[in-house]
C-alpha cells in the first residue's frame, strides 16, 4: 500500500520550522526574546599583594568563589544587579588564607557602572561589611 500523505502534509513540519526561524532570529538578535537568565560579566582583580579567599554575595560555603593569586583576575557572571532599575546589591568579601577580613563591599548597579564592571580588591583599613 502506498502512502496516503499528500504533498501538503509533508511540507507542513519544515514550513513551521522555517517560520519559527524567520520570526525568532530577529527577536533574539535584538534582545527582545531572551533565552536563559540575563547576566553581566564582572572582573574581580586581586590588588592586595597576597593570596585571597574570595566570596560573592554570601559567607562560606555558599558564596565561596575560590582563591585568587596576587595580580590575578577572576571573571564572574552576575545575575544582579544588571540594570539601573535593580536596587539590589552584590556583596564581595575577601579574606587572607588565615581568615582575616581584608575587603568587603556591597556593590550597587551605579557603582558597577562607575568602575566599568571591574572590581579592584584592595586591603581596606578597616574593612567594613554591611
Amino acid at each position: 500500500m502506498g502512502s496516503t500523505r499528500g504533498i501538503d502534509d509533508m511540507m507542513r513540519p519544515p514550513l513551521l520550522v522555517a517560520l519559527l526561524v524567520i520570526f525568532a532570529l530577529p527577536q533574539l538578535a535584538c534582545g527582545l526574546l531572551r533565552l536563559g537568565d540575563a547576566s553581566r560579566n564582572v572582573d574581580l582583580y586581586n590588588a592586595t599583594g597576597v593570596v585571597i579567599v574570595l566570596y560573592e554575595n554570601a559567607a562560606a560555603p555558599k558564596g565561596f568563589v575560590g582563591t585568587l593569586e596576587p595580580s590575578a583576575t577572576s571573571e564572574s557572571a552576575w545575575l544582579f544587579p544588571i540594570e539601573a532599575s535593580d536596587r539590589r546589591t552584590r556583596l564581595v568579601k575577601a579574606t587572607g588564607r588565615d581568615g582575616e577580613l581584608l575587603y568587603c563591599h556591597a556593590f550597587t548597579f551605579a557603582e558597577l557602572e562607575r568602575v566599568g564592571w571591574r572590581i579592584e580588591i584592595t586591603k581596606q583599613d578597616p574593612p567594613s561589611c554591611p
